[in-house]
């Protein structure tokens, strides 16, 4: 067992390999696309851009000295390529900085713009401005740097890049691959929610369709009738109006809603037979049941007690 736990540490701190780089770009890939497809319907995909350059160059760097980048490019055809180099990965993805350690006067290093400790952290839709008495950015072993449509000293980074501080094999395995693109989805999400009322009247359908047709429900149902009945409808709409303004929506929508929930029938209605046959079969199944198991019980109790006084 002590054996067998050793090698397994030593072979999760192993600089990762080109095959291993491929896969966890492939398993991201198809683990993000899966998310899209199964939970976003296909006219509002379109605010996931990542899937837009469909087929994708996966271009990985491995730094030899510290951590490791992928790097998804739009393309006419798969394709993966990888390349190794000696200087820490913030220089291979960002060659144009000049990353390394220098001294000013007095012997004082000078101030990091962002020093990324932690996982996952996000550049998206920003544009950065360094001097040449600071550097851009620095990766800790364990932090992680997502970035996407960055412009960094008038140079453009238009496409999904990941970059890790670590190179080893754990660190990009396709487990953590499946991890991230989950929290991709997640993150690509979020800013489609804010960005879109499009999107934000998709994400809140659900819920507003759900507290609508307890409306219709209640109203069909009669709980809106005698004297406060009105007030007590407009009580249950308000709760309605309150949740479209959460999810940042327009009333229009409550109104279709509304509309298409009053006029669509119900499960009962849709499936009248079935429903009959759970009211009325299911009772009447268990009502010959219990009458079989009396019979079954009188017979014999009072069939023993017959044979008993007969002898």
């Amino acid at each position: 067992m002590t054996v067998g736990m050793f090698c397994w540490v030593r072979n999760t701190n192993k600089v990762v390999s080109n095959a291993q780089m491929e896969s966890y770009g492939k398993t991201f890939l198809k683990r993000y696309e899966n998310l899209v497809q199964s939970k976003v319907l296909p006219t509002y995909q379109k605010y996931f851009t990542f899937l837009k350059g469909k087929p994708i160059l996966i271009e990985a760097s491995i730094s030899t000295s510290h951590g490791a980048a992928v790097e998804f490019i739009p393309s006419e055809a798969y394709e993966f390529r990888c390349q190794t180099v000696k200087a820490r990965i913030e220089q291979a993805v960002f060659p144009n900085k000049n990353l390394s350690i220098s001294k000013r006067e007095g012997k004082t290093k000078p101030k990091l713009m962002f020093r990324i400790l932690a996982k996952l952290t996000n550049f998206r839709d920003i544009e950065v401005t360094t001097s040449s008495k600071r550097h851009f950015f620095e990766l800790s072993e364990t932090g992680s740097l997502r970035t996407e449509g960055i412009v960094v000293d008038d140079i453009n980074y238009p496409n999904t890049i990941i970059i890790k501080g670590s190179n080893r094999r754990n660190a990009w395995s396709r487990k953590a691959a499946k991890e991230e693109a989950l929290y991709d989805f997640r993150g690509d999400s979020l800013f489609a929610y804010l960005e879109s009322e499009e999107f934000r009247e998709f994400v809140a359908t659900p819920k507003l369709t759900h507290i609508a047709k307890g409306i219709v429900a209640k109203k069909k149902a009669g709980d809106y009738g005698g004297e406060y009945g009105a007030l007590r409808m407009r009580e249950d709409i308000a709760k309605l109006k309150s949740a479209a303004d959460a999810y940042g929506v327009k009333h229009e929508l409550i109104e279709e809603i509304l509309v298409l929930s009053e006029t669509q029938p119900s499960l009962q209605e849709k499936y009248p037979f079935i429903f009959g046959v759970i009211i009325i079969g299911v009772p009447t199944f268990f009502l010959i049941a219990f009458i079989k198991w009396g019979c079954k019980w009188i017979w014999v109790k009072f069939g023993r007690t017959c044979r008993q006084k007969k002898r």
